[in-house]
């Protein structure tokens, strides 16, 4: 589920972010890297996950496998540990694009590469005025504010006669919502309770449009500086059967190559299918 959130939120490249043009730190089987500000996504990069890295000197290659071993948010900074391969990162003073194992290019497409596309195609249609997100809306580093989410809310209902119902964001403009929405906040208290200390809250925000009330969601894969503005009855994923445990041999359980262990894997052949003109991102925005 954490790799179906990273793709559905990402553009379909598999690309998990890239390194400052600066050489790796550490030793050769155990290089450091630097992800740059502008394609750092902490929730991208998790101990223990499989990556592949592409640059003008080490193109990419299946054969070369790197397992994340640390991840520094603070810094930026991730730590590998050679798994196969024999590219010496150290060495390798261009920048380097940074991949899920096996990713590049083969992921499904994602909420980014549908809502930011102006220019070429989505799912083989050309992107137009009737093809295309409902709203895109560039902050230049505005704040979020009721006014921008009101433009994008109702740019999308002029275009598509349907009003979003969902809308996600991430950590940093939620925190900045619940500032701006702090005196709409509403308080359930059991009149009955004598024991209330500590227990005041409450479940969440929502924004009120012109079709009612309507959730918002903070979440980890979505850039700092975005909002999106969806509504799920457009948004469909579609996969092969049997999708789960691959048991085409007869059992879950593959012998590996040259060797006396086994290996077993889960997963299938799914694509995410948005349709554009339903949903709207601001973009941009102050954090």
């Amino acid at each position: 589920m954490r790799n179906m959130s990273r793709s559905l939120f990402n553009d379909g490249s598999g690309k998990l972010g890239v390194s400052t043009a600066a050489a790796a730190g550490g030793t050769a089987a155990a290089p450091t890297i630097v992800i740059s500000s502008t394609t750092w996504k902490e929730a991208n990069f998790e101990e223990k996950d499989y990556i592949m890295i592409d640059s003008a000197t080490n193109a990419y290659s299946v054969s070369n496998i790197w397992e994340i071993t640390a991840v520094d948010p603070s810094t930026r900074t991730v730590t590998l540990a050679r798994i196969s391969g024999s590219v010496d990162l150290t060495a390798d003073t261009g920048a380097k694009t940074v991949y899920m194992q096996y990713s590049k290019d083969n992921d499904p497409q994602g909420l980014k590469g549908v809502l930011d596309a102006t220019s070429g195609s989505l799912y083989s249609v050309t992107v137009g005025r009737r093809w295309q997100a409902g709203s895109q809306i560039a902050a230049g580093g505005a704040g979020i504010t009721p006014d921008v989410l009101n433009q994008a809310m109702m740019e999308i209902q002029r275009k598509s006669g349907k009003v979003p119902n969902l809308i996600i964001t991430s950590f940093t403009q939620f925190r900045k919502l619940l500032n701006i929405l702090e005196d709409q906040k509403q308080y359930l208290l059991d009149p009955r309770a004598n024991d209330l200390v500590g227990k005041i809250s409450f479940k969440g925000i929502e924004f009120m449009s012109a079709a009612g009330p309507i959730g918002i969601f903070p979440e980890r894969f979505c850039e700092d500086d975005r909002v999106y503005l969806l509504n799920d009855n457009f948004i469909s994923i579609y996969h092969r059967p049997d999708f789960g445990f691959f048991d085409d041999d007869g059992t879950v359980f593959l012998r590996d190559a040259g060797s006396d262990s086994y290996s077993f894997r889960y997963g299938g052949y799914l694509q995410s299918y948005i349709v554009p003109s339903f949903h709207g991102v601001i973009s941009g925005l102050a954090t």
